[in-house]
């Protein structure tokens, strides 16, 4: 192409593309409209057809070879012009190489410019409206949260030009196929309304919203994978209609906002739209995106803790396997261990997919997201299971692996807040505590105390705290805590609100308790969205009824509480056991605690404690296998022991209570 641009020019003595500005001349060279010949020029029409078909836009149009277009500019019945134009092509060829090469590179780089493709996409307006709605927000993180935005879309943008513009040249040059090329610029489509619609969502920032806004950020598509030629060209094949191709395009933009709302924390709002999606996608009857589709339906039930969250992700998992769309896949297998797991609390049914998530991961690359998200998950399952041990070796796995690969990412904290809360179920307080205390110290230099992350932390080092016996750093870190949740996340505050007021309560200070559920109901009151279930308040207020020896309030409570999740009505039958056995009916309160035996190596240690020391009460009252009776003694000791020091009082009322047997 070079070649003819300067051949053309010594020839004609003018250019053969025209343009006043840089822009003017890249288009012409794109559309290769050529500049017509001077009037009464003396170049033969032969010439000139020769030096047009070097200079068409399409390589493939194009003379194949140097030998070939100097094979066609000497075939001329005339001799002696035969050789003056083969010698004077030569040295034309290198006086004026450079300049041809240095204007068609120009013009290439400007065809090109993903500068027009990103207007309006992420630009200084986005940019600004972005930073408006997280500042007027009022949280205390807002700045550090508008930098950590706009660091990762400003890097994303960059990105996604860079990989646009290298994809053009090479077309450009005819070093790509046209195969090649059609499914990296659609690759490049998608990331762009992906892009797109992360900023629209992110300029509807709300508080909220606002602590989930370097999630919406951090959560898009990797650009990388449109550069990846081996699994673009191994992916299902682009719709042969252009109509359907284009009315896929459309509503994977569609796609992508609700995306965006759902990294964003916002998923009532996706919820809301995903069915029209749903039933549009299914109609195109496009695998790779039916699967992407059905895949955010099943993670929003997953979210919102409805029962179909299981058999939307399972469908979501065979579309991908389908159609090969093996990221959609993995995703789909690694989210099945989490609902199946966690929110139906069928731990072993759950692992049964880790084999598959993980052999799907490494077939994608291993993406480190993808992978500490499945230590996180099946650690899950595991402390479902009640394998404690397993459980905690797999989050510091996942949690290793974040510090190395995820050092910026909310999934590194979401893992230290897991694997915390695991140390303290497993009666490891100190290792607990030193982990809560060294991701705060990053937490709160970083962003800032009351970010929510560093927030739910601090509660949990408040727990290790409580169990260590510091009481008054306990009941300082949750008060802490609560002044930063209760604006933002409300129901959170309650949750810590009834950690607080168990710490007043095993202490016996029964009006620091009533303060605090005074709390909570003005709480409850003023926020009556029934975000979340309010069943650990009112097993605390059965608690406190039977600390004050109120039986039958505490009767009235429980039976008027309904609708709980197993492990919830496993800790409401251990109180009506113990109800039972002060009744005197131990034959009922052996009958509860039979029922509520099955859950056991899934409750925290003090559950565990007081089940054992009813039924080996219960067992004694009966007169009825005193070893037994024993054993469950023993095993309510452990049990308090590892609870900690917030437990002292009943360990030593089981101790009082072998020694009394012994006498």
């Amino acid at each position: 192409f070079s070649f003819c641009v300067a051949l053309w020019e010594a020839l004609y003595g003018e250019r053969p593309f025209a343009g006043k500005s840089m822009l003017e001349l890249a288009k012409n060279v794109r559309l290769g409209l050529i500049t017509p010949p001077p009037a009464k020029t003396r170049v033969s029409t032969w010439l000139r057809k020769v030096l047009e078909r070097g200079l068409t836009p399409d390589p493939d149009r194009r003379w194949p070879t140097m030998e070939a277009l100097l094979a066609a500019l000497v075939d001329d019945p005339q001799r002696r012009r035969r050789r003056w134009l083969a010698a004077g092509a030569a040295v034309l060829a290198i006086g004026a190489a450079g300049y041809a090469t240095a204007a068609y590179r120009a013009a290439e780089v400007q065809v090109c410019s993903a500068a027009d493709e990103l207007r309006g996409v992420w630009d200084a307006g986005r940019r600004a409206a972005v930073e408006q709605a997280v500042r007027a927000t009022g949280v205390s993180y807002a700045e550090r949260t508008v930098a950590e935005v706009h660091a990762q879309l400003d890097a994303y943008a960059s990105q996604w030009a860079s990989v646009h513009e290298a994809a053009c040249v090479a077309h450009q040059r005819g070093h790509v196929s046209p195969q090649w090329f059609d499914r990296r610029m659609a690759c490049l489509r998608l990331r762009r309304s992906e892009l797109e619609a992360t900023a629209a969502v992110l300029a509807q920032t709300s508080r909220e919203s606002v602590a989930q806004a370097i999630e919406a950020a951090r959560g898009l598509p990797a650009v990388a994978l449109c550069e990846d030629d081996g699994r673009l060209l191994a992916a299902v094949a682009p719709p042969a209609d252009p109509a359907i191709a284009a009315a896929v395009e459309t509503s994977q933009a569609r796609l992508a906002r609700l995306q965006a709302l759902e990294r964003g924390g916002r998923f009532s709002e996706a919820q809301s739209e995903i069915a029209a999606v749903v039933a549009e996608a299914d109609a195109l009857d496009y695998l790779p995106h039916r699967a992407e589709v059905h895949l955010l339906r099943g993670k929003l039930s997953m979210h919102m803790m409805s029962l179909d969250g299981r058999a939307q992700l399972e469908h979501a998992l065979w579309l991908a396997l389908e159609g090969q769309v093996d990221v959609v896949a993995a995703e789909a297998a690694l989210l099945l261990i989490y609902q199946i797991g966690t929110n139906e609390r069928r731990p072993q049914e759950s692992l049964a997919y880790a084999s598959m998530a993980w052999a799907l991961i490494k077939r994608v690359g291993s993406p480190p997201r993808l992978v500490g998200m499945t230590h996180n998950n099946i650690a899950a399952s595991w402390e479902e299971a009640g394998d404690l041990p397993r459980a905690i070796a797999t989050y510091e796995e996942g949690l290793a692996h974040a510090v190395a690969a995820l050092p910026d990412d909310p999934l590194r904290w979401i893992l230290v807040n897991n694997l915390a809360l695991l140390f303290n179920k497993a009666g490891q307080y100190e290792r607990s505590r030193a982990l809560t205390q060294d991701a705060l110290r990053v937490l709160e230099a970083e962003y800032d105390a009351c970010y929510f992350l560093a927030s739910f932390i601090r509660g949990v080092e408040a727990g290790s705290d409580a169990a260590l016996g510091d009481f008054d750093a306990a009941i300082a870190a949750f008060e802490r805590e609560i002044a930063c949740l209760i604006v933002d996340y409300p129901m959170g505050a309650v949750r810590e609100l009834e950690d607080l007021a168990r710490i007043h309560l095993v202490r016996g200070d029964m009006q620091a308790v009533d303060r605090q559920f005074a709390r909570a109901d003005e709480i409850l009151r003023t926020n009556p969205s029934g975000e979340l279930p309010t069943w650990d308040l009112e097993l605390l207020r059965v608690d406190a009824d039977l600390h004050t020896g109120a039986l039958a309030q505490a009767r009235e409570r429980l039976a008027a509480t309904s609708d709980t999740d197993e492990m919830m009505r496993a800790r409401l039958t251990i109180r009506r056991a113990l109800i039972a056995h002060h009744d005197g009916d131990h034959e009922a309160a052996l009958v509860h605690l039979e029922a509520a035996w099955p859950l056991m190596n899934r409750l925290e240690q003090a559950e565990r404690g007081l089940h054992a020391f009813t039924r080996a009460r219960a067992l004694r009252a009966l007169g009825r296998d005193p070893a037994q009776a024993t054993a469950l003694a023993e095993q309510a000791t452990e049990a308090y022991t590892l609870a900690g020091a917030l437990y002292a009082d009943k360990l030593a009322e089981v101790r009082a209570w072998q020694a009394s047997r012994d006498q």
